[in-house]
């Protein structure tokens, strides 16, 4: 599927989804390391390559537009050629690691930005996307970060239907894991992952790992705990869900229901009740006008740095 010497990319459906814990398991791997070691309070470094990754397809893009070849292939290799060089980048971003390290470096971030260029920009490196039940990465989003149920709501479905397009356009780039595989099987979920990216799984050594990052044992938002400390007896992760408020499950369903049905995560859609169904669809709408609102804000924003970077150029000029 890949070049077994790659990167190792982690990619989540939206944040709390348990990032975190897979990435742990793949470091332990003898034949994996951290792309960069410990160097903020979430322990774990979150690249946020794909992040901004529209800018980088819009540059080839306009390049591509300038030139008189003027073809996809150009496109093509120029995003080829720039991945290339941000997979260099998390080979040797450690300092503390020698440029000869034959591990393969694992890398991760929770969220599904411009995940359709992946294949464009890194197609030699590997990756697994991490999937959650939504109702458990909600609960937990709300419990951690706080702010409108609507936006972890719109930020998974956003991420499953990205991870359903990617899978669909991109048979075999990627490997998809369940994290309640995982967490219920971890010894099975990592025999595949690592059959899936070029590790061989009988070098893995299984053991229980403890937990990093949970809202769970953190106890409230401000105290969520980074550290790795033991699991106890009460923690259920795959309980998360049932913390999440009736009226949130219930704008779930509406939401994502088709998308939860694709991940294992429930039966088809029903039929909801017509005043149920009309006040959906006035929060679709108010939620709507929000977001074509906050486009429009950040297009000026844009606009108006740009027209003062130029103005800057002129005066230096």
């Amino acid at each position: 599927m890949t070049e077994r010497s790659g990167p190792i990319f982690v990619i989540g459906i939206s944040q709390r989804c348990g990032t975190h814990y897979l990435y742990d398991l793949l470091i332990r791997h003898p034949d994996c390391r951290p792309a960069l070691g410990r160097t903020s309070w979430e322990g774990s470094w979150e690249d946020q390559l794909l992040r901004f990754a529209d800018l980088l397809a819009d540059y080839a893009d306009r390049v591509v537009a300038s030139n008189r070849l003027n073809d996809a292939s150009l496109r093509a290799t120029m995003l080829r050629n720039i991945g290339a060089g941000l997979l260099d980048t998390l080979r040797t971003v450690d300092p503390d690691v020698a440029p000869d390290d034959p591990r393969r470096p694992v890398t991760k971030t929770p969220l599904t930005d411009h995940l359709e260029l992946f294949t464009d920009l890194f197609g030699s490196a590997s990756l697994v996307l991490l999937v959650r039940d939504p109702r458990a990465t909600v609960a937990s989003a709300l419990r951690t970060f706080g702010g409108p149920a609507e936006k972890w709501l719109q930020t998974w479905r956003s991420g499953a239907r990205r991870i359903a397009a990617f899978v669909e356009a991109h048979p075999g780039a990627a490997v998809v894991v369940r994290y309640e595989d995982l967490y219920d099987d971890p010894a099975g979920a990592m025999t595949r992952i690592c059959s899936d990216v070029g590790l061989e799984p009988g070098r893995y050594e299984h053991a229980e790992i403890p937990v990093r990052g949970s809202s769970e044992l953190g106890g409230r938002p401000a105290a969520i705990n980074w550290d790795p400390v033991p699991r106890t007896d009460d923690f259920r992760p795959l309980a998360r869900g049932d913390q999440l408020p009736a009226p949130v499950a219930a704008r779930l369903n509406w939401l994502a229901a088709t998308e939860m049905e694709q991940f294992g995560y429930g039966g088809p859609p029903a039929e909801p009740a017509l005043l149920h169904a009309f006040a959906e669809h006035a929060r679709d709408a108010r939620h709507a006008t929000a977001e074509t609102v906050g486009v429009v804000t950040d297009g000026l924003h844009r606009l108006r740095a740009n027209r003062s970077r130029r103005g800057g150029s002129e005066r230096r000029r």
